[in-house]
């Protein structure tokens, strides 16, 4: 995931290096050959974050009332769908589809928005309902206020940058001002001040350390041995609801608050940010070992190679005897290895009794055969078990208890001590790496049936 600090060093990197070249039109040589077209696809607009600012409490039918008003974070003015720019704007309903909400979350959250705890990344949309066309705030991402205090400071994006420093203050973090292009480095994020509780800290920390965090913040000058700097003081922190891994973008995934800039590059911009439109080197528009549009030479060494020798190739089509070129001096379009015959598998788990186990079909059986040949060549028996819990990393061992039901908050859980347990972590790793909370009860109910 690349975060917005990023971006200026890729496009600057990017510009220098990524552009491609023209290139000579050399003459074809003279056979008949087709050729095709190389089409571009269009990136979609980016989003911004907004809060609800009030309920609507106009009295006349729903879509036409009943809504709520949004504005843009760290903005005077917000543009309307319908109206232009002002102060907020009415939107019929929030469509929360995108974000990944579970059925028990939608209600609360709904309500929780309502109140302006809730902070949305989306876009506003015309959405024809049956007499009219009316704005609708589509959500792709929301983040939930732990505290429910009023987020009276501007809003902020925080990520770990990967600095370290053997002296305070350090510049290890990186701010970006929601909704704009600002951002500098700074040298700590106080959340105690919001008055979070220490699970809800260590929640946001693990959110910091992963992915970065959202807060509502004050800057507050610091000083040390290293000279001063500025740092963030939270007066609301914000978790991520949802599961919404962020928009593709060529090989790369932009982070929460970053549209794909650029996919021939794979460059993330912060929303509010400039977009440089440079051109990149292609992927290869289909596989060189076979036939196909014409390639775009820098698309692939092997590319580059063929037609280095012969032009045609990435100027008109990539026919037959492209193909075979690539195949006299590409390695990947060469005769395909031998495929390594797969291990057998054991006639039995090798912790409990039963017939020999061929000594070769797993590295403990392996192990056990070793120090005992009786276990592979008569029957692996009571003793064999003994031997292949002691020699096999307690493959054999009982699985500990969890330390408290699934259906309830309480320390995290080892992923291992029920089947249960290691669903809701392997679809949520928090409950298993840091606290077992409500989000991780309500999985367990979806997935365990609490």
């Amino acid at each position: 995931m690349r975060h917005p600090y990023f971006v200026a060093l890729v496009v600057a990197l990017a510009a220098a290096a990524c552009s491609v070249p023209s290139g000579r039109q050399d003459e074809a040589p003279e056979r008949e050959r087709d050729g095709s077209e190389v089409t571009e696809t269009p990136r979609a607009a980016d989003d911004a974050f907004f809060l609800v600012t009030r309920p609507d409490y106009r009295k006349c039918m729903w879509p036409l009332c009943g809504g709520v008003y949004v504005a843009q974070v760290n903005q005077a003015q917000t543009d309307c769908v319908l109206e232009g720019s002002a102060a907020d704007c009415y939107v019929a309903e929030i469509d929360w589809s995108a974000v990944g909400l579970a059925p028990t979350e939608l209600g609360d959250v709904k309500a929780q928005a309502a109140q302006g705890h809730v902070l949305v990344r989306g876009t506003m949309e015309n959405h024809a309902y049956p007499s009219h066309e009316l704005p609708v705030l589509v959500a792709t991402g929301a983040w939930h206020g732990v505290t429910l205090n009023p987020p009276t400071a501007d809003f902020y994006y925080v990520v770990d940058n990967g600095i370290t420093c053997i002296t305070f203050p350090c510049p290890s973090l990186t701010e970006l001002r929601l909704n704009t292009s600002d951002t500098q480095q700074i040298a700590g994020l106080d959340l105690a001040v919001s008055g979070a509780g220490q699970p809800q800290i260590a929640a946001a920390q693990s959110e910091l350390a992963m992915e970065g965090l959202m807060v509502s913040a004050n800057h507050q000058a610091v000083s040390g041995p290293a000279g001063e700097g500025q740092a963030l003081v939270a007066v609301e922190l914000y978790t991520r609801l949802g599961n919404h891994p962020g928009e593709a973008c060529g090989s790369n995934v932009c982070s929460a608050t970053e549209f794909c800039c650029n996919p021939s590059c794979g460059i993330c911009a912060p929303h509010g940010g400039a977009c440089i439109e440079i051109a990149c080197a292609p992927q290869c528009a289909h596989d060189e070992c076979a036939v196909g549009q014409a390639l775009s030479a820098n698309c692939s060494p092997c590319a580059d190679q063929v037609c280095a020798t012969d032009p045609y190739c990435c100027n008109t089509s990539w026919d037959q005897l492209c193909v075979t070129e690539a195949a006299e001096l590409c390695p990947k379009c060469g005769a395909e290895p031998e495929p390594e015959p797969e291990p057998e598998q054991c006639a039995h788990s090798e912790c409990e009794t039963g017939d020999k186990l061929d000594g070769g079909c797993s590295e403990c059986a392996t192990k056990v055969c070793t120090a005992d040949s009786y276990c592979c060549d008569t029957v692996w028996d009571a003793l064999c078990v003994k031997e292949a819990g002691q020699l096999c990393d307690d493959l054999c061992a009982e699985p500990e208890a969890c330390v408290h039901g699934e259906c309830s908050t309480g320390p995290k859980l080892t992923p291992t001590c029920s089947s249960c347990a290691g669903s809701v972590c392997g679809a949520d790793p928090y409950c298993c790496d840091t606290y077992w909370d409500g989000i991780c009860v309500q999985q367990a109910g979806q997935l365990c049936g609490c």
